[in-house]
C-alpha cells in the first residue's frame, strides 16, 4: 500500500531510506522496526535522526522506545500525552522543516 503512494505522489526521491512494516514483517512500535530503518540509513548516531509521525502509539512510542527524537504531526491540537511524549509537536507540515533544521 505504501509503495504505490510513494510512486503516485513522486515522494520516493525525498528519502534516504524507506522502511515499510509490511515489507519488513515488523510493525511499529517494535524497536526492531526502527533498528532496521537505522541500518538502512547506515547506522547514524540516533541523535541525528528525527522520526516524524501522526500516530502516538506507533510512530512516537516506537521512536521514544528506540532512543530517537520524535516529532508528532498533530494538526488538530490534541493534548500531548504524559506517557511517551514526543520531542516536538507541530500542527503544520511546514513546521517540520524548522524542527529538523536543528538536527546536525
Amino acid at each position: 500500500m505504501q509503495r504505490p503512494r510513494l510512486v503516485n505522489f513522486d515522494l520516493g526521491h525525498f528519502f534516504d531510506a524507506i522502511a515499510i512494516s509490511g515489507e519488513l514483517g515488523i510493525s511499529k512500535p517494535d524497536p526492531r522496526f526502527f533498528d532496521e530503518a537505522m541500518r538502512q540509513l547506515g547506522d547514524p548516531d540516533r541523535t541525528d535522526v528525527l522520526v516524524v509521525g501522526d500516530s502516538l502509539t506507533s510512530d512516537i512510542a516506537g521512536a521514544v522506545a528506540s532512543g530517537i527524537d520524535s516529532c508528532w504531526y498533530n494538526p488538530t491540537g490534541k493534548s500531548t500525552p504524559d506517557v511517551s511524549p514526543p520531542t516536538y509537536v507541530v500542527r503544520e507540515l511546514a513546521d517540520i522543516v524548522a524542527v529538523a533544521g536543528g538536527l546536525t
